[in-house]
């Protein structure tokens, strides 16, 4: 951009260049000038190729700042945040993006001391920037689903007593701050008495310039066929800890739950869990085969044999034949 009085140019700024694999970083576009005045006519953002990007929204009360950059002064404005997963490792090239802006430039001063403009457009391009993504270290735990932060689990079940044939349901919550959208759900052992459902995800996530926190919420609906008393083990979900750069582990309660018997039904409505479709229990779909041969007679008479069998065909004929005698008499 030409002229001491106009100079402009945008930055890509990244929170941190070198980073692990799914660790959160901050990419923001900023606009520097010396120009009076800037009108952006279109803003073509970087690619982010390798990424899992998550744009954040500009403060609305986003306004000029003073920011010193290679020893001058210039206007600083933020015209965009990005928040970024890498997805790959090794060294990963940002392309820049560019903007196209109408510029005033101070071409003088008039008589009374006013300062007059001329608008000149521009194509600005911004500079490419390069992230070190460093691969997560050897010896993942079995239990690790992708997680990478800072992060908390806590379980709890709807109920721990019902009858056979009821639901319930296993509510777990992973909480923290990390890659919380990006991470699979754990591996959960249902004792082989239980039928488990795909479980419903919910999340409550803020994202800023710290990443992204808050709470990724597993729920699994579960329904016991039997009596008894049945024992959910604990769930186990291993994460990388960006803090001390290893694998952790964290452990929710084992669960008991105690099944009763269930109501002699032919067929049960189950409704009203937590955040699920109403399931229908298959013993509704599917009837009892008996396994005993019973008891089994031949029939002799067929029903072509029985007087009512022919007693279809002869009371029209004797209808007719009434009716014409009584015709010819009156």
């Amino acid at each position: 951009s030409s002229g001491n009085n106009s100079e402009t140019f945008t930055r890509l700024l990244l929170s941190r260049t070198t980073v692990y694999e799914q660790e959160a970083i901050l990419a923001t576009l900023k606009v520097y000038t010396l120009a009076p005045q800037l009108n952006f006519t279109k803003v073509t953002l970087p690619t982010f190729e390798g990424f899992a990007a998550q744009e954040l929204d500009v403060p609305a009360s986003n306004q000029w700042d003073i920011e010193r950059y290679n020893d001058r002064n210039y206007k600083t404005a933020t015209l965009r945040r990005i928040l970024l997963f890498p997805q790959q490792t090794g060294e990963i090239k940002i392309n820049g993006g560019s903007s196209e802006i109408d510029v005033y430039e101070v071409q003088g001063v008039n008589f009374f001391g006013q300062a007059y403009y001329d608008v000149v457009s521009k194509n600005i391009i911004t500079p490419s920037v390069t992230v070190n993504v460093k691969p997560l270290p050897e010896g993942k735990p079995n239990n690790f689903t992708g997680g990478v932060g800072d992060f908390k689990l806590t379980g709890e079940l709807s109920t721990h007593a019902l009858k056979a044939n009821e639901a319930l349901t296993l509510t777990l919550t992973i909480s923290g701050k990390g890659n919380l959208q990006l991470m699979q759900n754990p591996l959960v052992e249902f004792p082989s008495e239980f039928e488990a459902y795909d479980p419903q995800v919910n999340l409550d996530i803020h994202s800023g310039a710290g990443g992204v926190s808050g709470k990724r919420i597993i729920e699994y609906t579960i329904i016991p066929r039997y009596a008894g008393t049945f024992t959910i083990p604990s769930i186990e979900i291993a994460y990388f800890d960006t803090q001390s750069k290893s694998y952790k582990t964290m452990a929710s309660p084992e669960f008991t739950v105690e099944v009763s018997k269930g109501d002699n039904v032919e067929a049960t409505a189950v409704s009203n869990f937590s955040n699920q479709d109403d399931v229908r229990l298959l013993n509704a779909d599917i009837r009892h085969i008996k396994s005993s041969l019973g008891h089994l007679a031949h029939t002799r008479t067929a029903y072509v044999d029985s007087w009512s069998y022919w007693l279809w065909y002869i009371l029209p004929v004797l209808i007719v034949i009434i009716y014409a005698i009584a015709s010819r008499i009156y």
